[in-house]
């Protein structure tokens, strides 16, 4: 996407094509190294089994090599049925899940209900980094912030 972006800036404003190009490389090597850091720093957490509030990470857990069991719903403004909490209390029950996340932006009083009783941790993942500040860290922020909280999360 760097890329692309800094394609079509210098595409309409041709005089400042090094500078978008630069600037692209200056970003992609700082993706790079997060992707290193953030490697090293999840690599402890692979195979570790956790709950979400939905299923919004899948390309990070690939990538990563994290390991989310299941999710309470399937869209997070949806009410779980009662069955859908059993159902996970039982996917907790059967995979060891050492912590269920829930979102800031969402009501977690059905997460609270599936947890209750459980030997799970409650965290927080924010995939849209809600309390951040904009700006140009934002984005290496939010996935540090999310690496930091899945750490604490499953941390045994």
């Amino acid at each position: 996407m760097t890329r692309k972006i800094a394609d079509e800036l210098s595409r309409h404003y041709p005089e400042n094509q090094d500078i978008y190009q630069e600037n692209a490389e200056r970003q992609i090597g700082r993706i790079h190294s997060l992707d290193a850091e953030l490697r090293v720093s999840l690599s402890a957490l692979a195979g570790l089994p956790y709950i979400v509030l939905h299923d919004a990470y899948p390309y990070f857990e690939r990538h990563y090599n994290v390991l989310a069991v299941g999710s309470l719903t399937l869209e997070p403004d949806e009410l779980a049925s009662a069955k859908r909490i059993k159902d996970i209390r039982n996917k907790m029950r059967e995979t060891g899940a050492l912590c269920i996340f829930r979102e800031p932006q969402f009501d977690d009083r059905l997460l609270r209900t599936a947890a209750e009783g459980m030997q799970v941790k409650l965290g927080v993942l924010d995939p849209v980094g809600a309390d951040l500040e904009p700006g140009e860290e934002l984005y290496l922020t939010l996935m540090r912030n999310l690496a930091d909280n899945l750490s604490w999360g499953t941390d045994k």
